[in-house]
């Protein structure tokens, strides 16, 4: 798999060895969340397959650049498909095209696949009606503010983070696959969840003589019920494989040509996929112009990918840069786009550390002499853990950090949860059909209620034992001998709170009601924002968090400005 870059969007490259390409169009907001490994394990199953595939982020989503209109977004994403389309043939000398989408990829994908000449199309759970799919978005964003997580927080539909203005609203609601004039292609696989509202599209592509295949979605539930508990869809991926595969390759095809771009770059930032060891991915971001000896290390809070809840990582990333400070947005194992893909792994797991380690080791490399890691959730555990064991982290941003410990008994309740919550959307969803609510609309509006749970307290099953290994104490403080030893060194750590959450209970068990001992604590600061979640949907949240890191980061920069270069040359060698 290589990071390409082509007309401002970032894109995943996995090459296969014939001519056949494949181009997958992604899900948006907190759908694309949930899919993004499990799009990935496509990709590299239909890659061993013999097609090449390109996976790639919309203008305005993910990894890629904003340079587009607000009042032209989906025409926007139209023509990054057409972009990415004519990359994929031309840097793979693709010859035989298949589109693949995913809900919104899958609306625009059946749009342009005509224009853009593909053999086959394969239709993912897609948005039917553009008006369905915003009523969906209204009811989770109604859901959202009723939660107590703050609000009205825009004009627009704030679905998890992701917004959508008037003018996004007015585009989408065009949406409509039922109105389909011209034929889109020769073969067309559909997997729906459910089959009600896909039958004015079924009838459709009939009346323009096509019979579409058409499957159950298995898995689907599991797969959308939130990032850190999401499973990928592997029989209904499959059966895409198979199904892409009966038609055999043609020649083979050349391979990545050296003069394919790789970097993004716009205002003051330029942006790099970086390889880590085997299997790791991440995204490395620099100032255009100064650069400042520190540098910040995102890590993943849960299992949602590089990018951050609503996106957040991106945003705070660029902004760094235009104050000279570089970072890293680090993809663990089996998150996002680094591999083992579609697989749950250990989110607490001390090798996690090593792998954050392998991107320090990266940045040293670049000559960063000192880095800030910021973590939410399991990612706040693993940077404390790592400010303790590698000296070359001077600073940490610790988001609601829950269980500072973790053991055996938080591993069981962890991966029990993950179960729950998979069962749980599978219940509802055959709830839903038996009581005759058989729309893909309905669907949907199961998982988002769902998903407004995730957001607000993502995990929730531990509330009750984030205290077991703060005070089955007995014997000593371990929250307390971590800050000790951090104090010692100077190291600064800021934690970072929502109102209400779990992680301040944790807090408290660790060092009084409500963190007093923090003051013996000169390198400690906390912060506590109301009307704020556990993954700070709302704009304040983010901000708040924003211009934290920022402060941080800028404070850490000017220390090692001031440095004597003898100074300097002891840390190194401590180091």
């Amino acid at each position: 798999m290589k990071g390409v870059a082509f007309a401002g969007c970032r894109g995943w490259l996995h090459e296969g060895a014939s001519a056949r390409g494949v181009l997958i169009c992604p899900a948006w907001g907190f759908e694309e969340l949930c899919s993004r490994s499990a799009m990935a394990w496509l990709a590299e199953r239909l890659a061993a397959a013999g097609a090449s595939v390109l996976r790639f982020d919309f203008r305005g989503t993910a990894d890629s650049c904003d340079d587009f209109e607000e009042s032209g977004r989906l025409d926007a994403w139209r023509a990054d498909v057409r972009a990415a389309a004519a990359f994929l043939r031309e840097a793979c000398g693709a010859t035989d095209l298949t589109l693949i989408g995913f809900r919104t990829g899958a609306s625009l994908a059946a749009e342009l696949a005509r224009s853009l000449e593909a053999e086959r199309l394969v239709l993912l759970a897609s948005v039917v009606s553009g008006k369905a799919f915003l009523r969906e978005l209204r009811a989770f964003a109604r859901i959202a503010r009723q939660g107590g997580a703050g609000g009205p927080w825009t004009e627009g539909v704030d679905a998890g983070g992701f917004e959508l203005s008037r003018e996004n609203q007015r585009e989408i609601a065009a949406i409509d696959l039922s109105a389909l004039r011209e034929r889109p292609c020769q073969s067309v696989l559909i997997l729906e969840q459910a089959n009600g509202a896909l039958e004015p599209f079924a009838s459709c592509l009939k009346d323009l003589s096509i019979e579409p295949q058409i499957a159950p979605f298995v898995g689907y539930e599991q797969m959308m019920c939130d990032p850190t508990a999401s499973q990928a869809p592997i029989e209904a991926l499959e059966m895409v494989v198979r199904w892409i595969g009966e038609t055999p390759p043609r020649a083979s095809s050349p391979s990545l040509p050296a003069r394919v771009g790789r970097a993004l770059e716009d205002g003051a930032w330029i942006e790099e996929p970086l390889a880590l060891g085997a299997a790791l991915t991440a995204i490395h971001t620099r100032p255009k112009t100064r650069s400042s000896r520190c540098a910040a290390l995102f890590l993943n809070a849960g299992a949602i990918h590089h990018v951050g809840w609503a996106r957040m990582n991106v945003m705070m990333a660029r902004d760094l840069a235009a104050l000279g400070v570089a970072s890293v947005r680090l993809d663990g194992g089996g998150i996002g786009d680094s591999a083992p893909f579609g697989l749950r792994t250990g989110l607490f797991a001390p090798a996690r550390r090593a792998e954050a380690a392998l991107a320090i080791d990266w940045l040293c490399s670049q000559g960063i002499e000192e880095v800030l890691v910021v973590g939410g959730c399991s990612g706040a555990h693993h940077a404390l853990h790592l400010a303790c064991e590698d000296r070359r982290v001077g600073a940490v941003v610790l988001i609601n950090l829950v269980c500072v410990s973790f053991g055996p008994t938080h591993a069981m309740q962890l991966r029990a949860w993950q179960a729950s919550k998979s069962a749980e959307m599978q219940a509802r969803g055959l709830s839903a059909m038996e009581e005759g609510r058989t729309s893909l609309a309905t669907m949907a509006a199961i998982a988002l209620p769902l998903a407004r749970r995730f957001a607000k307290s993502s995990f929730g099953a531990l509330k009750t034992l984030s205290g077991l290994a703060a005070m089955g104490l007995g014997k000593a403080n371990v929250f307390e001998q971590k800050l000790r030893e951090l104090a010692e060194r100077d190291v600064s750590v800021s934690l970072f709170y929502s109102e209400g959450d779990a992680a301040l209970q944790e807090l408290a068990r660790y060092m009084g009601p409500g963190g007093e001992r923090l003051a013996d604590y000169p390198n400690v600061e906390k912060l506590i924002i109301p009307d704020a979640d556990h993954n700070l949907t709302p704009p304040h949240a983010r901000e708040a968090l924003a211009r934290l890191v920022e402060r941080v980061a800028c404070e850490r920069a000017e220390r090692l400005a001031d440095r004597a270069p003898e100074e300097q040359a002891q840390i190194a060698r401590a180091g």
